[in-house]
This record gives structure tokens, C-alpha cells and sequence, in this order.
């Protein structure tokens, strides 16, 4: 029964994440607030921890700053991280899933699409 048990605070979590947009801790904590829910941001980083052991969300960089997304087996995204600016980028794409296809069909190995960083140039820094 303890685990069944839910607060007004987890669903707000669960519901800010179940859109397909990123969020920092922070942003979580201002959505809870605008909800009439304050919350303190260690209640929800161990949401987020706990929801990241479940493989239920994802964790990432963009910036410097730690992101968390809904995992979604069906949709795959990367981030894009310029080797000159430092800047970053998301990129959602379908095709992520046939590059996993290939490295696992060819190469034995599962690539977890929900978390890539692919290192580059970005436009501005290419020109």
C-alpha cells in the first residue's frame, strides 16, 4: 500500500512530465509553485532520482544545466553539443531508432536513444 501512495506534489511531477518538453529542477519546483503546491527542490530531485531509477525519465546536459524528459520507447532524441561555442542543441528525430537498429543488427550493440550527445559544429561556428 506505502507504494500506492501518492501526494498532490508527485502527481504535479508526474503531470509536468508527462509532456514531451524538458525541464530543469528548477522549472519543476516554479510549475509546482504556479499550482499552489510549493515544494522544496530536494523533494524534487528525489522524485526525479527515483523516477530516473525506474527508467521512467531521463537526465541530461543542455548548458551546463541538468534536464530531465519523459522516457518514451518510441521516440528517440539527441543532444547536439558544438565543440567550439559550447552550445547545445536538442534534436528529436525518428531516425535515431534506425541508427540503433544498425548498431545492434551489425554491431551487437544497444544504443539507448534517449540519451545521446553527438559532438560537432553548429551553423554560426561552421561559417
Amino acid at each position: 500500500m506505502a507504494n500506492a501512495y501518492r501526494t498532490e506534489q508527485k502527481q504535479l511531477i508526474d503531470e509536468i512530465l508527462s509532456t514531451d518538453k524538458d525541464f530543469s529542477c528548477d522549472e519543476i519546483v516554479e510549475y509546482l509553485k504556479s499550482k499552489g503546491t510549493p515544494v522544496s527542490v530536494p523533494t524534487v530531485y528525489r522524485r526525479l532520482a527515483k523516477l530516473k531509477e525506474a527508467g521512467k525519465v531521463n537526465s541530461f546536459y543542455v548548458d551546463g544545466k541538468l534536464r530531465y524528459r519523459r522516457t518514451k520507447a518510441d521516440t528517440g532524441f539527441a543532444i547536439l553539443k558544438c565543440n567550439s561555442c559550447g552550445k547545445s542543441f536538442k534534436l528529436d528525430c525518428d531516425d535515431l531508432h534506425d541508427f540503433s537498429d544498425h548498431l545492434m543488427s551489425h554491431h551487437n550493440f544497444l544504443v539507448d536513444t534517449n540519451s545521446i550527445i553527438l559532438y560537432g559544429l553548429c551553423k554560426e561556428c561552421i561559417k
